[in-house]
């Protein structure tokens, strides 16, 4: 898993058995994050704040932890579930920064994170309505977009409210697990990408009606419709290493400012594509060895 701070752009955080590294990219700069300073809770899930020295990992006994990136303090953020946290979102506005968080059983949280003081409760729900694989943020429409075992969820995200219900095409063989918000010029709509549960493929989707007739994939506005996913990355394409003869695809992130920018986590180590809807992805492997012999990132 992956996460990305504004502030620094060549950064890139990483976590795998039990180990958390934030990896400067250009020039291979790797520091280690001591487990110790959270507790020793296995990390599920990382956001960094666009304009706070903070990083939150959602950890596997339902809290938050705010690490401060300068000092190394660590804030332990309570919700109301015991399940892991799988999907946390942060955003400025003219009243500060906050973060919202939902773990497996669908339980949100939210809370402003000022500077200086407290992190303060906005929203803390009692009960989920659905188990939630993963959560990503629609930055056109403001929405929340789910992964769950109802399908995918849309909820408005000032409101607080669900909006719509989708399903990823049930004539299609291959299931999805992950959908990150894609926010590519060059696809109309509202994209969304979606990797396939065997890691062989990656999909895009509209997760929202699209602006212009005609678009890529037009959705209908009616609730539980089906999304037809349509692959635009396959694990055959990747480089393959000398050991391996097959790559597949664990996990990924998109960059928040170079939205063609792709990162993806693979059993062949960590790979950066440069998706274009007009030509054949071009790779640039980053070398795995980087984190050590005894990490997966």
């Amino acid at each position: 898993m992956s996460s990305f701070a504004g502030d620094w752009p060549h950064l890139l955080l990483i976590c795998g058995q039990n180990r958390v590294f934030y990896l400067d990219y250009v020039s291979y700069a790797l520091r280690e994050i001591e487990m110790s300073q959270l507790d020793s809770k296995e990390v599920v899930c990382m956001e960094a704040f666009a304009l706070e020295d903070f990083v939150a990992f959602g950890c596997s006994d339902g809290a938050v932890r705010l690490w401060h990136v300068l000092t190394g303090a660590v804030t332990k953020l309570a919700t109301n579930s015991s399940k892991p946290i799988v999907g946390m979102f942060s955003h400025y506005s003219e009243m500060g920064s906050f973060l919202t968080v939902v773990s497996e059983d669908g339980i949100f949280a939210k809370w402003r994170v000022p500077s200086h003081s407290e992190p303060i409760v906005e929203i803390k729900e009692g009960k989920g309505n659905y188990e939630v694989l993963d959560m990503t943020f629609d930055s056109t429409e403001h929405t929340l977009i789910l992964t769950t075992d109802k399908g995918v969820v849309v909820r408005d995200y000032y409101n607080n409210k669900e909006l719509n219900r989708l399903k990823i095409s049930s004539s299609s063989k291959t299931s999805y697990v992950s959908l990150k918000y894609f926010a590519h010029t060059k696809f109309s709509g509202s994209s969304t990408l979606a990797l396939a549960k065997d890691g062989k493929s990656l999909a895009i989707c509209n997760t929202q009606p699209p602006s212009t007739p005609g678009s890529l994939l037009a959705l209908p506005t009616s609730t539980n419709t089906d999304v037809e996913p349509y692959t635009i990355l396959e694990s055959a394409d990747f480089p393959r290493g000398d050991k391996e003869s097959k790559v597949k695809m664990l996990f990924f992130d998109v960059h928040p400012t170079n939205a063609s920018l792709v990162f993806i986590a693979t059993t062949n180590g960590l790979v950066s594509a440069s998706i274009d809807p007009f030509s054949t992805p071009q790779f640039a492997v980053i070398r795995s060895d980087t984190l050590g012999s005894n990490s997966s990132a």
